[in-house]
């Protein structure tokens, strides 16, 4: 019994010892290997979070060692290339700056815009017109009645870019476009309402007629939409209907006078009347006046003597004629003395 432990243990100090060995060895192989360093690249990363659209300024990156397993595409790492470039995206603090993230002022269409000016977009057909040509905005508008009617909008605007594209040379692959026309502040008005009238369209100008002063700033064009809208208020307006009204028919009595030593008979007639008619009068007390178709003015007539009318005097006689006294024998007439 006491053998079999005896071995047991002998084995399991020659089992050690090996072990040992092995292990001093490995120890010993390490020691002589040198050990392998990755190399880095310096490259710019962003110590803060730039917004969309920021400009790359110094202080706003820096430069950071990164493994040359792990480095990413398009990873600046000269200052120069970060100079007056602005970020197209969001990029977070400790974020490598790259190249596609990056857009260069040159090409952006908000540094290209001069002072003054704004960018506005037209769809349309793409085809001979390219970024830099002139052009006239034409539109067809209905105002009147449902009348079409073309007017031209604004004279000798610049394209100034076709799908956001700015460069003459770029070809353009779909037909279906959207211009960019650079107008003024002053013409931004007429354009934006002519674009919710109607349907607008893009005349190419020829070669060179492009002179500052062919351009205009659409106020023929609000004109005419301020004339066409006080028109269409007018039309729109009920017309009242007409009123027939009948005025009576006056029937203008026209007199006659006819003056005797008895008195004054007056007849009217009218345009109507063939035959002018006696006007017989009552008066308050003359009630014999009622029976007789005569109508005397003035005082009764005594004695057969009439006063006249309105201050005429007869130079008829209107009595018996005065008896003739004999001459005297001088031949002057006998003059009768009263008693």
């Amino acid at each position: 019994m006491r053998a079999k432990p005896l071995i047991l243990l002998v084995i399991a100090l020659g089992c050690g010892m090996i072990a040992a060995v092995g292990v001093s060895k490995a120890v010993m192989n390490n020691g002589d290997a040198t050990p392998t360093v990755e190399a880095t690249t310096e490259i710019f990363v962003a110590v803060q979070d730039l917004k969309n659209g920021a400009k790359i300024t110094a202080d706003a990156v820096k430069l950071e060692k990164w493994p040359n397993s792990r480095l990413p595409e398009g990873a600046i790492t000269q200052l120069e290339v970060l100079e007056q470039k602005f970020t197209n995206q969001q990029i977070f603090a400790g974020e490598p700056i790259l190249e596609r993230k990056l857009s260069d002022s040159l090409d952006s269409f908000s540094t290209q815009i001069p002072p003054g000016y704004r960018v506005f977009d037209i769809p349309g057909s793409s085809g001979y017109i390219k970024p830099g040509d002139h052009v006239d905005v034409v539109g067809t508008f209905k105002l009147d009645m449902g009348k079409a009617e073309t007017k031209t909008v604004l004279r000798n605007i610049e394209v100034f870019g076709i799908n956001g594209i700015t460069s003459r040379d770029s070809e353009i692959s779909s037909n279906q476009v959207n211009f960019q026309l650079l107008v003024k502040e002053s013409q931004l008005e007429a354009l934006t309402l002519a674009h919710e009238m109607g349907e607008l369209r893009l005349s190419l100008r020829p070669f060179g007629e492009d002179r500052e002063s062919d351009t205009d700033n659409g106020r023929p064009f609000l004109d005419w939409i301020d004339r066409s809208a006080k028109k269409e208020v007018l039309t729109s307006q009920p017309v009242p209907e007409p009123v027939f009204q009948m005025n009576p028919i006056v029937d203008e009595k026209k007199e006659i006078l006819v003056i005797t030593p008895e008195g004054i008979t007056r007849y009217e007639y009218s345009e109507e009347d063939s035959i002018p008619r006696m006007v017989i009068e009552q008066g308050a007390n003359d009630a014999a006046a009622a029976a007789t178709p005569v109508k005397r003015w003035g005082t009764p007539p005594k004695a057969n003597v009439y006063s006249g009318y309105a201050g005429y005097a007869p130079t008829y006689p209107t009595s018996a004629p005065a008896p003739v006294t004999p001459p005297s024998d001088d031949g002057a007439p006998v003059q009768e003395v009263a008693e």
